[in-house]
């Protein structure tokens, strides 16, 4: 989650890289009043379509209980049909992964998407890692439920999940400590203090054991991680430089630095394929990408789908298309209202 400090903690909410939407005036050919109707950038083809659904977007709340998770499909990366109805409500931060081996009662091919659950949250601060899983290529999906990570501290407060499975097939999953920056360590927040991700590990990809400290870093948030050729990489939501950082690893769980910050905004996704690593981000003008073949050097980013949201997560399923999870602002697209 990219929020810090109070003023920071409604940027948080709304999530990163928030984008707006055109807008045109029209008036009445009777009365002479005059309306504004905002139109949305269509998720395939780019061209403006009709006014969305649902109430409008200032008649909406903008809390992260109001975040839904959507899910789009794509053959070939380019072209997207988006499931425009949710697959998770009062959850945010997604992180999406298609697994390549068996993992307890989880099959290989199966989906399992982990995020930030608000369902049961009164407060900042009572947020939970939920998780809900797919048999069919995502077409359909479980109930969700929490994870347990048994040794973890109570002082921690886990969000913004990413989950990788490993050779011999058991599930590592990164988290930021939220407990830093919410809740009541707000009033004693300090801007220049590190930023601490933290792993566990599991067999059945539903009960982890605490691992510890993987990362910190001033000002960094929403890890993302993946094996790119012989390395692990870790990207993530550096809000201080406006980009995404970037940290590597030998063994998977311990991460340095590599004092990389690319021009990007958004939580990072990421996406392996052939020769190169893809980071998925959001911009004013939806959900962008940009392509490396070193997992460090990338090039411009490029829009990859146009649509009122954030935060998304790709994954190549079983029959190589692609699967692309991401939060919406509510539990229709449409854009969070103005602060």
């Amino acid at each position: 989650m990219r929020n810090l400090f109070l003023p920071l903690t409604l940027l948080l909410l709304l999530g990163a890289g928030c984008f707006s939407l055109e807008s045109e005036t029209t008036a009445d050919s009777d009365t002479g009043e005059q309306t504004q109707v905002v139109t949305e950038p269509s998720s395939v083809t780019g061209e403006p379509t009709e006014p969305p659904t649902g109430e409008p977007p200032d008649q909406q709340e903008s809390g992260i209980q109001n975040h839904a998770l959507f899910i789009a499909f794509s053959d070939d990366g380019d072209t997207w049909d988006v499931n425009e109805e949710t697959i998770a409500e009062e959850a945010s931060v997604g992180n999406l992964m298609a697994l390549t081996q068996d993992a307890g009662e989880y099959e290989a091919g199966d989906l399992l998407a982990y995020f930030v659950d608000a369902s049961e949250m009164a407060k900042i601060g009572e947020e939970r890692i939920g998780l809900i899983s797919s048999t069919d290529n995502g077409k359909t999906w479980s109930e969700r439920q929490k994870i347990v990570i048994n040794d973890l501290p109570d002082t921690i407060l886990t969000v913004d999940p990413t989950a990788v499975q490993l050779d011999d097939g058991s599930i590592r999953i990164f988290f930021f400590d939220f407990s830093q920056v919410g809740g009541v360590a707000q009033e004693d927040w300090d801007e220049d203090q590190d930023h601490v991700i933290l792993s566990a590990i599991s067999t059945d990809g539903e009960t982890f054991d605490f691992e510890g400290e993987s990362f910190r870093r001033v000002n960094v948030t929403d890890p993302e991680v993946v094996k790119f050729g012989d390395m692990w990489f870790m990207y993530l939501a550096a809000m201080a430089e406006d980009g995404i950082a970037i940290a590597t690893s030998v063994d998977g769980q311990s991460f340095e630095d590599t004092g990389i910050v690319i021009n990007m905004e958004g939580i990072p996704g990421s996406l392996v394929v052939d020769d190169e690593v893809q980071i998925f981000g959001c911009s004013r003008t939806g959900i962008t990408r940009a392509s490396s073949t070193d997992g460090t050097t990338f090039s411009e980013e490029e829009i990859a789908l146009q649509v009122p949201a954030c935060d998304p997560d790709p994954a190549i399923l079983a029959d190589g298309s692609i699967a692309l999870l991401f939060k919406g602002f509510s539990t229709t697209l449409t854009m969070p209202p103005a602060q």
